[in-house]
């Protein structure tokens, strides 16, 4: 994390490098994977962005898809 977002959790009473018990100011990155049934990663969304989530309506449509190749 930049020093200056080490600043403002501290500024609010938040210790990451307490909380997070290894002694490191970072944040988790929200990620969505669809794996399929052969172990195979069929559809991944990763940003640090914490607010650009995966869409809703591309995962379902992903697992459409896994469904749809399953049954051929």
């Amino acid at each position: 994390m930049p020093q200056s977002l080490i600043d403002l959790y501290r500024a609010g009473g938040n210790d990451l490098s307490v909380q997070n018990g290894n002694g490191l100011w970072v944040l988790p990155l929200p990620a969505t994977y669809v794996i399929g049934r052969d172990g195979r990663l069929a559809f991944a969304h990763i940003d640090a962005d914490h607010r650009a989530r995966a869409q809703p309506a591309d995962v379902l449509m992903q697992l459409e898809q896994l469904e749809s190749d399953q049954t051929r």
